[in-house]
């Protein structure tokens, strides 16, 4: 039966998409606190969950989301990866079996304890210096992507005193396929790109992926945790799948072709970076080098600068490791 959208949960914290026959995304809402996207999967008997957002409050209302959509209780909760945005909401399915790959459950914990470190940490006046900055930003795209990661850091730390970390229960290698009354679906790695160890959930039969971090749909990606010639390789198993739907770990709901707007992107960057690199500027100049026409009007604008100096920091390292004759 699809739920009409008028009949859809409602939260400040994202927008319920149907995306498939007792299939939702959750596309989170900017500077409201979920930060990065959820998935909810009838699986027939069993609900599962993709990815937990960054406050409990977002993670809450998912939760109770995931409740009136399929009629119980999550069993699976699935982390695509370690980032925060996508695992601190773990808390809030304490009752559920909580499935990663063996790499991201082995970085889960200190992601997760830096970040609440840091949130406990701060206070008004390091988020007044943070507002202050953002303000001062003549750019309003760039603007725009700083102010609403505050609002968002400001949500986490009005709970940040109630959070712990709830690891992974069960972890795969390669991939693990979970049946349920009326489908089945599949948890796929092919190793790590964005972050050390990312995986996808796949729906064969409804041709629909959730991609997790190796896509932002019309969103700067995040390139300071990975490898990106590792998430090209992976963007090219990706394509091998057969996908009508695809959600990303940000942005909105998309299709097959988000994979080549995101191999795109990341060749752009690298060549950007390599011309910097091999005109002989530093790091600092790297960081300032300016937004290509394309992506001038894309969100998280503020992850641009940073990624430039990833790849800067990338290929001197590479050239110090050749000079050395290390591999």
């Amino acid at each position: 039966m699809t739920t009409p959208a008028s009949e859809l949960p409602a939260s400040r914290h994202f927008t319920v998409r149907r995306v498939g026959e007792g299939v939702w995304a959750a596309i989170a809402t900017p500077g409201a606190g979920a930060f990065g996207n959820a998935g909810i999967v009838d699986l027939g008997g069993e609900t599962l969950i993709f990815d937990t957002m960054y406050t409990p409050q977002a993670a809450r209302d998912l939760r109770i989301a995931a409740e009136r959509l399929t009629g119980r209780r999550a069993s699976y909760v699935v982390n695509s990866h370690y980032h925060v945005d996508h695992v601190l909401g773990n808390m809030v399915f304490d009752d559920a079996t909580i499935i990663s790959t063996a790499g991201t459950l082995d970085l889960i914990p200190d992601g997760n304890e830096e970040t609440l470190d840091y949130i406990r940490s701060a206070d008004e006046p390091a988020f007044q210096e943070r507002a202050e900055a953002a303000a001062a930003v003549r750019d309003p795209v760039l603007r725009q992507s700083m102010e609403e990661d505050l609002a968002t850091d400001r949500e986490l730390a009005a709970s940040a005193a109630e959070m712990w970390t709830r690891a992974p229960d069960r972890t795969f290698e390669r991939s693990l396929t979970l049946h349920g009354a009326t489908r089945h679906v599949e948890l796929i790695t092919w190793g790590g790109g964005h972050t050390p160890s990312d995986a996808v959930l796949y729906l064969p039969e409804e041709r629909l992926l959730f991609a997790g971090d190796l896509i932002f749909h019309r969103m700067h990606a995040f390139m300071q945790y990975g490898d990106p010639v590792e998430w090209l390789r992976i963007l090219g198993e990706m394509e091998k799948l057969s996908i009508d739907t695809l959600v990303p770990g940000h942005g909105d709901v998309t299709d097959h072709g988000a994979i080549a707007a995101q191999r795109a992107y990341l060749e752009t960057l690298l060549a950007l970076g390599r011309e910097v690199y091999e005109s002989g500027k530093s790091e600092d100049e790297a960081a300032k080098t300016p937004i290509p026409e394309p992506y001038r009007d894309w969100g998280f604008a503020s992850a641009f600068s940073p990624n430039m100096r990833a790849i800067y920091a990338r290929l001197r390292d590479q050239a110090s490791a050749d000079e050395a004759g290390q591999p």
